[in-house]
């Protein structure tokens, strides 16, 4: 089973100059974990997901243990959460490492890189190095049990 078989072609991206409420939003309303970022002439930049998004508006460990009590207040941090969200930008929190698999590269292969590296979708490119699609583990897995366990 090749990439281009189980990839969604239907790709979701955003700028690189959207804030973190706006990213939020997209992730929420399309139920995805992710999205690729792309700046002003459309060319694939990198990727925000589900966790850039926590680390940049949620408090570290260390923040908490080294002063619990100001972060007991909820309605307090929950206003200060909304306002990193509308100030901060994608470009700064997302990561600008780069993993992707072409079309017609195995499934499998897509599937293993992803276990391998703790990510949860790979951008898909043709020939032309074009970015056509996304794959997603979810997209591999089903795909992958439904031919081979017949579900």
């Amino acid at each position: 089973m090749k990439i281009r078989e189980v990839m969604s072609k239907n790709i979701i991206k955003m700028k690189e100059t959207a804030n973190l409420l706006e990213a939020a939003n997209v992730l929420f309303h399309h139920q995805i974990s992710g999205v690729l970022v792309v700046n002003e002439a459309e060319v694939l930049i990198g990727l925000l997901s589900e966790k850039d998004l926590y680390r940049a508006l949620y408090p570290s460990y260390r923040e908490f243990y080294e002063n619990p009590a100001s972060l007991l207040d909820d309605t307090k941090n929950e206003k200060d959460m909304v306002q990193q969200a509308k100030e901060k930008l994608i470009k700064d929190v997302m990561s600008r490492t780069i993993i992707s698999v072409h079309v017609d590269d195995p499934a499998v292969k897509a599937g293993a890189l992803m276990l391998a590296r703790r990510i949860n979708r790979l951008p898909v490119l043709n020939d032309e190095g074009k970015l056509v699609g996304i794959v997603s583990r979810r997209d591999i897995y089903q795909n992958l049990f439904q031919s081979i366990l017949d579900l």
